[in-house]
């Protein structure tokens, strides 16, 4: 099975809206075609972005099957979400994909490890301290000892 495209457009004869897999795996000798998709949501949407990214590829699964005459295609999305929760059916998902279903582990601190250093970035350096709001920096008309 080779990786042909990765975040590109697949042509097709009809319009579809989410034709831009994140990776499109086919195996030109057995006729199959794998569409992968990669979410990381928060954790209250991990039971729905299964489904939703099942549903997404539907229309383009049908135009692939007939444009590649192409025997089975499948979407098989890999959700993590930003704590490193994992759907259930992720690792099926890994197995199906013929890869070590222990990856999910590494998938889970790459995750977590990601959104801790997003955090730190947003809040700042946490072992520099911010300098505290400074209520002489507000303007004089602005000053709420002006206004009593």
């Amino acid at each position: 099975m080779a990786i042909q495209d990765q975040d590109r457009t697949i042509l097709t004869d009809h319009t579809v809206n989410h034709n831009r897999p994140d990776i499109l795996l086919i195996d030109k000798v057995k006729k199959n075609v794998i569409i992968l998709d990669v979410a990381i949501p928060n954790n209250n949407n991990l039971g729905s972005k299964h489904c939703e990214k099942i549903a997404k590829y539907r229309d383009l699964q049908e135009q692939i099957k007939k444009q590649w005459k192409i025997e089975t295609i499948k979407t098989i999305p890999i959700i993590v979400s930003t704590t490193g929760l994992i759907p259930k059916q992720l690792k099926k998902n890994i197995s199906e994909l013929g890869l070590n279903e222990n990856l999910y582990k590494s998938m889970q601190k790459a995750t977590s490890l990601a959104t801790a250093r997003t955090t730190r970035k947003y809040l700042g350096n946490p072992s520099k301290p911010q300098e505290p709001y400074n209520i002489e920096r507000v303007p004089t008309e602005l000053n709420p000892s002006n206004l009593i």
